[in-house]
């Protein structure tokens, strides 16, 4: 958990090839429960109300977790940013859960409103999908995936971005928040196992 003190690396939302990272340091929680932090050394182009990804330890383990910048503003020719997190911290060294191929399974996506999205793998925790919106990457999106008689809603943030063929991207999204009857983390799973069952049974000729 972040507090007081904690070594926090801001991710430059604009590039999607690699990951450029901003150190700050976390000085206090605000009375809106926003965190404040101040950069060391730079600092990437943010705004208010945008989303982002931050990084930081937690018990040697390096993590991230998507987060809205509330306020910027500067101190003592330092930049200084007030923001509050989102979801729960997930490792950044690689996705922890088992990812479940669906490239030949007919699982699709809306995303942040683009309806259809190929759905290329999924986990407990997130998904990668193909879509021809353009988001950066931190942003935070409502999400829907459909396969068969099953569907899972919630928000998930945009975790990485790479340029496909024909004017697309593939996407890797993790989740953040939770559906309005079961946790949406809880629903990709159920999704996955499906998932897999389907496969099996084509693999055993029972389907």
């Amino acid at each position: 958990m972040i507090k007081a003190g904690t070594d926090v690396h801001f991710r430059d939302p604009k590039a999607i090839k690699e990951r450029i990272l901003f150190h700050a340091v976390v000085e206090a929680i605000e009375e809106d429960d926003h965190w404040r932090a101040t950069f060391s050394a730079g600092s990437p182009e943010l705004h208010p109300a945008q989303d982002v990804l931050i990084y930081f330890q937690i018990k040697r383990e390096f993590m991230q977790q998507p987060a809205t910048i509330h306020s910027i503003g500067q101190r003592y020719g330092n930049t200084v940013v007030s923001f509050e997190t989102l979801g729960d911290p997930v490792s950044a060294e690689s996705r922890q859960h088992y990812r479940v191929s669906t490239v030949t399974a007919e699982v699709t996506a809306s995303i942040g409103g683009e309806q259809d999205c190929k759905v290329l793998d999924i986990s407990s925790t997130g998904f990668a999908a193909v879509a021809r919106g353009i988001h950066e990457i931190g942003t935070t999106l409502d999400v829907r995936l459909e396969f068969e008689s099953r569907s899972c809603t919630g928000s998930a943030a945009i975790q990485s971005v790479s340029a496909r063929a024909g004017g697309k991207y593939r996407y890797g999204l993790v989740s953040v928040s939770s559906g309005p009857t079961k946790d949406f983390q809880e629903h990709l799973n159920e999704v996955g196992l499906e998932i897999q069952r389907a496969q099996l049974r084509r693999l055993s000729g029972a389907g």
